[in-house]
């Protein structure tokens, strides 16, 4: 950089990021040094400008100072596992590697508890779904909200931080980060250790209930969802059926409930605005079937094989389609890629079936006389088969 202009230099990437300015270098030709240490990319610098002199042998004067040129020396020391001596910075960088270290042994902990690899290879011969599942995973924990957002969060609180003796004061913005991503993450550790929990269950209570009170179960969920449902304009439709005081099933409520909302939920994320979400109830052959029905734009669901998909991804936990994740459905119980591994699940413990398809059934055209784009698409249909006792 000799003969570089001053400002040129200083205008380059790397010296940019570390606050150096023209002051530092006028000071220094006066002889006054300068002297910082700087946090760049996460690694330790150490930049020093000091002021030389060399005789000039060209000029011939009784002066001394005249007699001599005047230079300044830049110096960067790059030192990445230094420890600053000043207290300050010490410790920012200290608290700064014990959040590091946590994260990672906090992961590795989460990794060794779920480890859901061990589980699932060996169900099944299939193993494609994996490589798009468990990175899922990772994205879910380390990226967004969550627990890469509040590392991250910390983080900045951290370096902001301004400390006494015996008190600290942080910014108020970088503690309400920190307190959303905290939620967020503790969200996420609840779905898991949920999901655990039911995953090693072998069993769940029963009881004989009849369909209508099935039916008052679904809509009253149903309804309790309509703050979520408004986000997106959406409603849901619920079927009628005759004579349902006279059939009954063997369920476990609670887990129904569950079960119910989760689907509801996922329809509602992955549908367009401002449809409508039908669920009808059936009976054939001594089944009671449930299905639930919404059109999608989504194109990657509509190329599926849905015969394929069943046993393959849909159902295995921490597989989504996209990567894309909508936090503002806050009753989501089972967030990751957790949910339809659920309903699954507990629907089997009730000795139930679940089935996903995609249809063209004609109901948001012929029916609802929707004239949307969206009643041209092909509809998803989850359904649900409980045996009639």
């Amino acid at each position: 950089m000799i003969d570089k202009d001053l400002e040129e230099i200083l205008g380059l990437p790397f010296f940019s990021d570390s606050n150096l300015d023209i002051t530092s270098f006028r000071n220094a030709l006066n002889g006054v040094p300068y002297e910082k240490n700087s946090i760049i990319r996460q690694e330790l610098y150490s930049f020093t400008i000091s002021p030389l002199s060399l005789p000039d042998e060209s000029r011939d004067v009784t002066n001394t100072s005249e007699s001599e040129k005047k230079y300044i020396l830049l110096s960067c020391f790059h030192s990445p596992n230094h420890k600053l001596t000043e207290s300050n910075l010490n410790d920012i960088l200290e608290k700064q590697s014990l959040v590091i270290e946590y994260e990672e042994e906090l992961f590795r902990e989460i990794i060794e508890i779920f480890n859901w690899r061990r589980e699932m290879e060996g169900k099944g011969k299939h193993k494609v779904w994996m490589r798009k599942a468990l990175p899922n995973l990772n994205t879910s924990l380390m990226q967004g909200s969550g627990l890469g957002g509040l590392v991250t969060s910390m983080g900045a609180m951290l370096r902001k931080a301004e400390k006494s003796e015996t008190h600290a004061m942080v910014p108020l913005r970088h503690l309400e980060m920190v307190e959303e991503n905290f939620k967020s993450t503790k969200k996420l550790v609840k779905s898991l250790a949920d999901a655990q929990v039911l995953f090693e269950e072998t069993s769940s209570l029963s009881e004989k209930v009849d369909l209508q009170d099935v039916i008052d179960l679904i809509e009253e969920e149903s309804r309790s969802l309509t703050g979520m449902l408004s986000i997106k304009k959406q409603n849901v439709v619920v079927s009628i059926l005759k004579n349902t005081k006279e059939y009954f099933l063997n369920i476990n409520k609670n887990t129904l409930k569950t079960a119910v909302r989760e689907i509801l939920i996922n329809a509602m994320k992955y549908s367009p605005d401002g449809i409508s979400i039908i669920v009808l109830f059936l009976m054939s052959e001594g089944k009671f079937i449930i299905k639930f029905i919404n059109p999608t734009n989504d194109s990657s669901i509509q190329s599926l094989n849905f015969k394929e998909a069943e046993d393959l991804a849909l159902f295995q936990p921490f597989f989504r389609l996209n990567k894309t994740v909508d936090e503002r459905y806050e009753k989501e119980e089972f967030s990751l890629g957790l949910g339809l591994a659920v309903v699954k699940k507990v629907i089997e413990d009730m000795k139930g079936h679940i089935h996903i398809n995609s249809i063209q059934s004609g109901i948001y055209k012929n029916v609802l006389r929707s004239d949307s784009q969206h009643s041209l698409l092909s509809e998803i249909c989850i359904t649900l088969e409980f045996p009639i006792i």
